[in-house]
């Protein structure tokens, strides 16, 4: 996989552990979101949690975000993401935080993000989107990728939110989260 615009234009990052690619249409819906997202990613804060090699990052890093930062469950994804780092000519301590989500989601903080990128890879995890909203500015969108199940809806979402956009992707579904003023 290749990183498709901005200043890493073209370098390849690797897909996932296992040395399978990406189906095309996950790489087309990557497109479709930072369509839908615009210019909100430049000079953007961004989090992106559980990304299984750190494309969404990486591509928010290469389209001009002012910071990024990776929170990741599972330590084998953090491993792939520092060699993804590492590949477009990034620091990778400068970008994972070493905090478990659970760890970051209940701290005390005043932290928030523009964009926010949440892969839900269990019902544990959809259970923090709760939590991972409340790090979302103002105006600002979380994007939750979540296995397409009757297990997972975002029908009560908090007071504030919008679904602004669904997509369906094999399994999966890709939902854009609005956070209006």
């Amino acid at each position: 996989m290749h990183i498709g615009t901005g200043k890493f234009e073209g370098k390849e990052i690797k897909d996932n552990h296992e040395g399978a690619p990406l189906s095309t249409r996950i790489l087309t819906i990557k497109e479709s979101i930072f369509e839908i997202i615009g210019i909100r990613i430049h000079e953007a804060s961004v989090l992106d949690i559980n990304d299984t090699n750190g494309m969404y990052g990486i591509e928010a890093i290469s389209k001009g975000a002012a910071i990024v930062q990776f929170l990741n469950l599972h330590d084998g994804d953090r491993e792939l993401i520092e060699e993804n780092l590492k590949a477009v000519g990034l620091n990778a301590d400068d970008f994972i935080l070493e905090k478990s989500p659970d760890e970051f989601f209940f701290q005390e903080t005043s932290i928030s993000y523009d964009v926010i990128f949440f892969r839900s890879i269990d019902l544990h995890c959809f259970e923090l989107l709760e939590k991972v909203l409340n790090f979302q500015s103002e105006n600002g969108v979380t994007v939750i990728q979540y296995p397409d199940s009757n297990e997972f809806s975002l029908v009560d979402l908090p007071e504030g939110f919008q679904v602004i956009d669904t997509r369906q992707v094999e399994t999966d579904k890709f939902s854009v989260i609005l956070k209006k003023k």
